[in-house]
């Protein structure tokens, strides 16, 4: 009930702008974590996040922030996966090339996690798949894949959690309906890999 007196009173409205206007690290986690409980469940509030720009905005901080602060990289791949199961936000998310970014925390976060060295990286790498997952389905048609079907099979062949080999095989069962992304997936071993 307090969350939809928030979203009534604009609250969605008034954070969207404060993605864009600050810096401070630790102070867009919580920005961003506050978006996600107000988004989760109300499709209204993931339309308002595409109007405003904030999809956009999340897309952009994942692209110039590292892993210097895990739990905004994290907080902002928790609210893109919510965001993902809308298809004007999907849509949105391919245009602006968000599998570039998501590929390269999902490969960071699966290298810490192999190292043992993120208590974070787990929960980065299963909702990265899941937005992905989410993403493929209507990223068939895309070029230039490769290097990321690449890098999907990579991870596949190092997995070990039946989870992020489920997600894993159902992105590249999307996107291999494409034959240049057929071609591009047997080229990377992709039959040994998943025999």
């Amino acid at each position: 009930a307090l969350k939809s007196q928030m979203r009534q009173a604009g609250a969605v409205h008034h954070l969207i702008p404060l993605l864009n206007h600050n810096q401070n690290v630790k102070f867009l986690a919580i920005v961003v974590d506050c978006l996600y409980f107000l988004v989760i469940g109300n499709q209204e509030a993931k339309t308002v996040m595409l109007e405003m720009g904030g999809t956009q905005q999340l897309i952009g901080l994942l692209f110039n922030h590292t892993q210097q602060y895990p739990k905004l990289i994290q907080n902002i791949i928790r609210l893109l996966k919510v965001l993902s199961t809308c298809n004007q936000n999907k849509q949105a998310m391919l245009s602006m090339n968000a599998i570039q970014p998501l590929s390269s925390h999902l490969m960071t976060s699966s290298a810490a996690n192999s190292q043992g060295t993120s208590s974070n990286s787990r929960d980065i790498i299963t909702n990265c798949l899941m937005i992905l997952r989410n993403l493929s389905d209507a990223a068939t048609q895309l070029t230039g894949l490769a290097p990321f079907i690449t890098g999907l099979l990579s991870f596949l062949s190092t997995s070990q959690d039946p989870n992020h080999i489920e997600l894993t095989a159902a992105i590249l069962a999307n996107l291999t309906v494409n034959e240049a992304n057929k071609i591009a997936a047997i080229k990377s071993s992709a039959i040994p890999v998943l025999l």
